[in-house]
């Protein structure tokens, strides 16, 4: 497949994958590893999938592409922020990351027009809407900062004291990788502090929750990490011979893209999804 494949979505039965190098999404059967399809994005470093769009933060356009899984084109593409990098989608609406400009844009779906832009730190990266609230990592600050979707006012600023990169809303919490940090991060959303934090290893970078788990791929020590998100402790971690950076389970399957040489790797972790 392309070069520098990085984000990864399960939709309509097929693995979509992002080439913010070469701009490019491509859609992959599971089945067979064929790529069915290949849509002219730009750059798209997040995906995310709702009111029936893959909806693709576009980094270097600073745009974002609604694409339509019937069809595999592209419906709208929306001005948003300077250097769009996280997309999330809750509260009725899609929101972007605009990194270049530490700003949170709010889009709706049915216009497909910004209807709101929210200051956010300095440097954000990544979002999520869980729990009531935006929560966006700062990499610059070290902060995960919880929004009001509503008001776009700044609840709470929580310090992770590391570069914070992926978040994810999951068993009663909200959960951080960070990248030289090198853990995983448990936030409380009723005190809004850190509350627990485990050893995942170097570049500690994609989130997904699995079957009652927590699984984090590192993409400078290339593992898929297994954390008990109730005990905090590691249960299994797979060493890789290639850099991972995102991933999706699909039928009990781990599937992830492989950066560096430009793969999309199927991993039977011997879980049941």
């Amino acid at each position: 497949m392309a070069n520098q494949p990085d984000p990864v979505l399960f939709v309509d039965g097929s693995i979509w994958v992002g080439h913010y190098d070469v701009n490019g999404l491509e859609r992959v059967d599971p089945a067979t590893g064929k790529v069915l399809a290949k849509i002219a994005v730009r750059s798209p470093i997040d995906l995310v999938d709702v009111f029936g769009s893959i909806w693709v933060a576009e980094l270097n356009s600073d745009t974002v592409a609604r694409v339509d899984p019937d069809t595999n084109t592209i419906v709208d593409r929306i001005p948003v922020g300077s250097y769009p990098d996280g997309i999330t989608a809750g509260f009725g609406a899609v929101w972007a990351v605009n990194q270049f400009d530490a700003s949170l844009s709010r889009m709706d779906p049915s216009t497909g027009k910004v209807t709101d832009t929210y200051d956010v730190g300095d440097t954000p990266l990544y979002a999520t809407a869980a729990l009531g609230s935006i929560w966006v990592t700062d990499t610059q600050n070290d902060l995960v900062y919880r929004i009001d979707p509503r008001s776009g006012k700044t609840l709470a600023a929580v310090e992770t004291d590391a570069v914070p990169i992926h978040i994810l809303g999951a068993y009663g919490a909200l959960w951080v990788t960070t990248f030289d940090g090198e853990t995983l991060q448990r936030i409380d959303p009723a005190t809004n502090e850190v509350t627990g934090t485990v050893d995942v290893g170097y570049g500690a970078d994609g989130l997904v929750a699995n079957a009652g788990d927590l699984f984090v791929v590192t993409d400078r020590d290339n593992t898929i990490v297994r954390i008990d998100p109730h005990d905090l402790e590691v249960l299994q971690t797979w060493q890789l011979d290639t850099q991972p950076h995102n991933g999706v389970f699909v039928q009990g399957s781990f599937w992830t893209a492989a950066f560096d040489d430009g793969s999309l790797l199927r991993l039977d972790l011997g879980l049941s999804e």
